[in-house]
């Protein structure tokens, strides 16, 4: 992952009596790369084998010049012991109920991985159903619960070994403890499911084979598993599935590429009819879920903000879609799927996530919010039970677990996280400012309650803009240790996200590009205009696709003068 950071030094300085020098030197050695009939240079492809001695070597100088930097440093010692305080601390999964047992993923403050619990009712004991601690002696590896029998006695789970991405995927016997004799062999696995009679799993594989979808009956050889789906694709092709809460219905997703066209195809697992598309257009992007016997598909097919629709899955065709929530123009649609007999729309509302409850006709039953900036999440649950467990978390307030009754709409707390934060100290607000091109761009900042506008506020500004990802308000330990060290945190919302539907995401890509980085530069210059900091009291960071956001807004931004660094 490449990460910026600007507001380091590329010179030698001296501040509060702390000399910073430059950074080793790195060599170049340009490589021509001819791709999609343009010549590339690249001078720095010789660091990409991690392996080589020389690049272990880069390696080894530029963490000896970090630690060089920060060792020095005053109140390291104290960021420190802050930094365990806030990162160390108890996480809890949201829980899936089946049979009156309680599923959940936690890892406690002192442990380094999660561990799978099943606790015997609402308020019952929790017990330890899977532990990846004594798996390896380096924690190193790690599991995930991926799906359950419908009466909690089986638990299908991975096992990723040393952080690669194969996995193996086992079933263990809820009652007993013990693994089932079957293993997926490690691969790339996407969705697993227990077949509705818990005599089989159904998965999908990728990666190192094209993609397909198999059936694996208990007892069997993996090599007599039935391909399901998969022929014609290539392996830029992403299968995606879900299952029927009765397992009758298998619908899956293949998705072009990391973000493109989405095809949905349904089978009837009870008969021997093949799969029925419901849309293979090649442009829009849908997604479909189930809410009792109905198909619920969310899609930007004539609705760039997308819509809901819901279609019987055996004639799911585009020409049999009824529509139940037409799309909007303040908010951008997320997932729609069936919850306590009621249709649970996520949506994005100025960039906050937020769950609404609907008949299946449409109508409108409630909207669940909250007083503060935040963002809500989760909605697990199933549709045949009234309750539904969902998040709420901001910045600085790891999330919180509310159990909700669908019927009632009253919600209370199931798990809350402990953190040696005040987190009344501080508060999130939104804003809004003009890019270069007069378009409105916003921007969430944290902050202490009584922040002073006085300029000298150190303020970090980090943002993404990019593959329709949209940054909504989500806990951030470094949010949180910034805002504790006296900090401002910032995050710009620019186009190239998916904050406010297609045509945000297409204003920042390929030829408009360049929106990114001017919306990014002008977020920077709102909040010196505004007095929450300056130029010499600004750093920005981004990663991955913000990393390129951060070095390309380095070199446009020289007006400021900021001396930079990168790290990689």
């Amino acid at each position: 992952m490449l990460v910026g950071l600007v507001g380091l030094t590329g010179c030698v300085i001296e501040e509060d009596g702390i000399q910073v020098s430059p950074p080793p030197p790195t060599k170049m050695n340009v490589v021509v790369n001819r791709l999609h009939g343009v010549d590339v240079p690249d001078p720095y492809q010789w660091l990409e084998d991690q392996g080589a001695p020389e690049t272990r070597a880069w390696i080894d100088a530029q963490n000896a010049y970090t630690d060089s930097v920060l060792d020095v440093l005053p109140r390291r010692d104290e960021i420190s012991q802050l930094a365990a305080n806030v990162i160390k601390r108890d996480a809890v999964g949201l829980p899936a109920e089946r049979a009156g047992r309680y599923f959940f993923s936690m890892r406690r403050a002192d442990q380094q991985l999660d561990v799978i619990y099943v606790r015997e009712g609402l308020h019952g004991s929790d017990r330890v159903l899977i532990d990846p601690h004594p798996m390896s002696l380096d924690h190193t590896t790690s599991v995930q619960l991926r799906d359950l029998s419908a009466d909690a006695t089986k638990a299908v789970y991975s096992v990723r070994e040393g952080g690669v991405d194969e996995v193996s995927i086992r079933v263990r016997d809820v009652e007993t403890g013990e693994d089932l004799a079957d293993v997926l062999p490690p691969a790339r696995y996407g969705e697993v499911h227990l077949a509705g009679d818990a005599a089989g799993l159904y998965y999908t594989r990728y990666g190192d084979v094209t993609p397909r979808v198999l059936y694996h009956d208990f007892g069997t050889s993996f090599s007599d598993d039935i391909v399901l789906f998969g022929d014609g694709y290539e392996r830029h092709h992403i299968p995606v599935t879900v299952l029927s809460d009765d397992g009758r219905w298998l619908v899956v997703h293949v998705i072009e590429g990391s973000s493109g066209p989405t095809e949905i195809y349904v089978k009837d697992l009870q008969s021997d009819a093949p799969f029925v598309t419901a849309i293979a257009d090649g442009q829009s992007e849908s997604w479909a879920e189930f809410a009792g016997d109905e198909l619920v598909i969310t899609t930007n097919l004539a609705a760039p903000n997308k819509r809901v629709v819901v279609a019987d899955p055996a004639k799911p065709e585009v020409d049999m879609w009824r529509e139940v929530i037409p799309e909007r123009d303040d908010v951008v649609v997320q997932a729609a799927y069936g919850l306590g007999g009621r249709l649970a729309v996520s949506y994005l509302q100025d960039v906050q996530p937020r769950f609404a409850l609907y008949s299946l006709d449409g109508g409108h039953v409630r909207d669940i919010t909250f007083d503060t900036i935040g963002s809500v999440g989760g909605g697990s649950g199933r549709w045949d039970s009234p309750e539904a467990f969902f998040t709420y978390e901001t910045f600085h307030v790891p999330r919180t677990i509310f159990r909700y009754d669908v019927v009632t709409g009253e919600q209370t707390v199931w798990s809350e996280p402990v953190t040696p934060v005040d987190a009344g100290r501080y508060e999130v607000t939104q804003h809004w400012y003009t890019s270069k091109d007069g378009t409105r761009v916003p921007m969430f900042v944290t902050q202490s309650s009584n922040l002073a506008r006085d300029g000298r506020n150190p303020v970090l500004l980090t943002g993404y803009g990019g593959f329709n990802n949209s940054l909504t308000p989500a806990f951030s330990e470094l949010a949180t240790i910034w805002l504790e060290m006296g900090g401002v945190f910032a995050v710009a919302n620019m186009r190239g996200g998916g904050e406010f539907g297609e045509s945000w995401h297409r204003a920042g890509m390929l030829e408009h590009k360049q929106n990114v980085f001017d919306d990014f530069i002008a977020a920077a210059e709102w909040l010196i205009d505004n007095r929450l900091s300056s130029p010499d009291k600004l750093a920005i960071r981004g990663g991955s696709n913000g990393g390129l956001l951060v070095g390309a807004v380095t070199v446009s931004y020289t007006h400021l003068t900021l001396p930079t660094s990168d790290l990689v």
